[in-house]
């Protein structure tokens, strides 16, 4: 899944010091310091910076923090410390007193708490939570906020957390996923198209353009799929077996065993 790094929460909180004079401080003190730790590989003083922060009310030390232990940096996984840092970040107060750029990574929390209820990773499994709290999250203008418009289109066409299978709001959600970048998406998109249901109009070229969208986005099932389109001469494509060969050792480079497969089969190596 797609995160902002840690070096673009620095060039978000340099925007904001002239308008936020209580994180001055912060910014220049112990949180500078915990980022420069982080990007010379001491990742357990970083950590221990970050948590101090954390524990004083930080926003985004909290949501830092929470990543490390879901990670690993710094620290030992423990997925119980960060859905309970994750929640803090999520429904923290002091998010409205900072201007929108910084305000974003609070949708980011909420998506993550969402994955933390699916996946019960921290706390217990609960569908109904995790779609609240996705589509929370999917207010935020936040690259996060495609990853939760994504979950809620598997919660529409799957009928998730409560939800009733509505294959049109699924197929709006994966589209609005879609506009925002999101590589998986269009993937998805795409058999809406193929087969004419959700209240799209069969269109094979419709299809197609959001199987190749997907993969030029680099999602590998995406790719997998495009080649078999080239090499068998799928919905309109004139077969094209170099260039299925092209997308299957994209696809391969990522892990996907039927990409693998292709390129084995045909003696290929990637």
């Amino acid at each position: 899944m797609k995160q902002k790094t840690i070096i673009f929460i620095v060039s978000a909180f340099l925007s904001i010091v002239a308008n936020a004079q209580d994180y001055n401080s912060i910014m220049n003190g112990d949180f500078k310091d915990a980022i420069n730790m982080h990007q010379n590989g001491q990742l357990q003083q970083s950590h221990v910076k970050m948590k101090s922060l954390a524990e004083k009310g930080f926003p985004l030390a909290q949501f830092e923090l929470a990543r490390n232990f879901d990670s690993g940096m710094g620290c030992s996984v423990d997925f119980n410390e960060a859905y309970k840092w994750m929640s803090k970040a999520a429904y923290n107060t002091t998010w409205n007193k900072v201007p929108e750029s910084v305000r974003d990574f609070q949708g980011a929390a909420f998506f993550y708490l969402g994955i933390y209820n699916m996946s019960g990773m921290g706390t217990s499994k609960n569908m109904a939570e995790a779609v609240k709290l996705w589509q929370k999250g999917s207010t935020y203008s936040s690259p996060y906020q495609a990853n939760c418009y994504l979950q809620l289109g598997f919660g529409y066409q799957r009928g998730w957390g409560g939800l009733d299978k509505n294959l049109s709001k699924a197929k709006d959600m994966f589209k609005m996923a879609s506009d925002l970048g999101d590589p998986d998406a269009p993937y998805y998109l795409a058999e809406f198209y193929a087969q004419g249901i959700g209240g799209a109009t069969q269109s094979d070229s419709e299809a197609f353009k959001y199987i190749k969208l997907s993969a030029e986005r680099g999602y590998a099932d995406g790719q997998c799929l495009l080649g078999e389109i080239y090499d068998n001469g799928y919905i309109g494509q004139p077969k094209n077996r170099p260039l299925a060969i092209e997308w299957w050792k994209k696809a391969a480079k990522q892990g996907n065993s039927n990409a693998i497969g292709y390129l084995t089969e045909l003696g290929v190596s990637w």
